[in-house]
C-alpha cells in the first residue's frame, strides 16, 4: 500500500485553535481511511519563501503528497502568511472539513 505524506502547514498569525481543529479533523480523516498510527508533519510556515516552496495560500493548511486537500484553491497562487477560511456546507470553517480530507487521502491512496 502507498503512504502518503502528510502535512499540517499553519502560521503564528492564526488562531492557535484553526490549527488545532484541522489537527483534530485530520486524526479522524486518517483513522477514516485506515492510516491510524501515519504521520503527520507539523510545519510552522514563518515566511514568503516557505509558503511559496509549499504552496501555502492560508493556513490552516493540509497537503497530502505537497498537494492541497482543498480542490478549489489548487490552482491559486501560492503565498502569504494569512489565515484562510474553507467553505462547507454548513457555512465557513476556519479549518477543513473531515470531507475533503478524507476525499484527498483516498486519492492518494489509490
Amino acid at each position: 500500500m502507498k503512504t502518503p505524506r502528510v502535512q499540517l502547514l499553519h502560521t503564528e498569525g492564526c488562531a492557535a485553535e484553526n490549527a488545532a481543529a484541522a489537527r483534530v479533523a485530520l486524526r479522524e480523516a486518517l483513522r477514516e481511511v485506515g492510516l491510524v498510527d501515519h504521520p503527520v508533519e507539523d510545519v510552522l510556515v514563518e515566511t514568503e519563501e516557505q509558503a511559496l516552496a509549499f504552496g501555502f495560500v492560508g493556513g490552516p493548511a493540509i497537503m497530502v503528497d505537497g498537494v492541497d486537500v482543498d480542490p478549489m484553491v489548487r490552482g491559486m497562487r501560492p503565498g502569504g502568511l494569512g489565515c484562510r477560511a474553507y467553505i462547507t456546507p454548513d457555512g465557513y470553517s476556519a479549518a477543513p472539513p473531515l470531507g475533503m480530507i478524507v476525499a484527498a487521502l483516498r486519492e492518494a491512496l489509490e
